[in-house]
């Protein structure tokens, strides 16, 4: 099954896509509400796509890129928002 890490702070619209991407694909989506959470997420098991906010608590993003980064050195640099 697709696993998708989605990364975001607000508990209503995370939910929201949650069940939207759940029912649409039939992905399997793990929430995250802060860096921490979503790099504590990516250990545990690798994710097919990560869909992120770039205001998540406590407003270091660049974290998560970091460590993005460092699993898979392949990745091209870019950022989005």
């Amino acid at each position: 099954m697709t696993r998708i890490l989605q990364s975001n702070s607000n508990p209503e619209r995370a939910q929201a896509l949650r069940q939207l991407v759940h029912d649409r694909l039939g992905a399997d989506v793990v929430l995250a509400e802060s860096t921490a959470a979503a790099i504590a997420a990516m250990t545990t098991q690798a994710a097919d796509l990560i869909l992120t906010s770039i205001l998540l608590p406590p407003n270091d993003d660049s974290q998560l890129t970091v460590y993005l980064r460092e699993c898979d050195r392949a990745l091209p640099p870019y950022r989005c928002s």
